[in-house]
């Protein structure tokens, strides 16, 4: 599947996979990434993303992010807008504490967070109704919060 910069984008596509040569030089979104306000689906895995632009929040359309293998430490206050979104898979990453914001998407079903550097959960887990897929050492666990 080819790869096209965000610019030459129509606001109305639903998909986008991302390849690593748009962001990896520069660590972040190419400009215009959050002006694609139709977009349900978003692959981000593996493209040495650092930070997500403040306007994140956005794409309120977005049902499935896919933020696997990048350099990410947090996430935008703004996520909290992502209303319809399902599934977030930021497995992978430089995570030392689950952002909050998390605790704040309401649809949110499915959420991963393996191979980040979580020493423990926040009190906000244990309020979700979501699987979490989170990994120890030598293992992988999956919890489900009722």
């Amino acid at each position: 599947m080819p790869h096209f910069p965000f610019s030459q984008l129509s606001w109305t596509c639903r998909c986008y996979v991302c390849g690593s040569n748009l962001i990896w030089t520069t660590g972040k979104l190419p400009e215009g990434a959050t002006k694609l306000l139709s977009l349900e689906s978003l692959n981000l895995s593996d493209t040495f993303l650092e930070f997500l632009p403040a306007n994140f929040g956005r794409l309120t359309k977005l049902r499935l992010l896919e933020l696997r293998e990048n350099q990410l430490a947090t996430l935008p206050k703004s996520m909290a807008r992502l209303t319809a979104l399902k599934r977030l898979d930021m497995g992978q990453n430089d995570l030392c504490d689950l952002p909050e914001v998390v605790g704040s998407i309401p649809s949110l079903t499915e959420l991963w967070v393996d191979g980040n550097k979580l020493d423990v959960l926040p009190e906000f887990v244990g309020h979700l109704q979501v699987s979490f897929w989170l990994s120890f050492p030598l293992s992988f666990l999956l919890v489900t919060v009722c």
